[in-house]
């Protein structure tokens, strides 16, 4: 197990956004992973 206190999960559309706006996005379809963000939220509601 890490020992490490910085070590935690983070979301892909986080990541997804930061390396968009580095220009390295990779080819993904976004529409469909936007329908799927969707689905996991009425699937694991908050």
């Amino acid at each position: 197990m890490a020992k490490d206190e910085l070590v935690g999960n983070m979301a892909t559309e986080t990541i997804l956004s930061f390396l968009k706006s580095k220009g390295v996005a990779p080819d993904l379809n976004y529409s469909e992973f936007e329908k799927a963000i969707k689905l996991a939220e009425e699937i694991f509601p908050h």
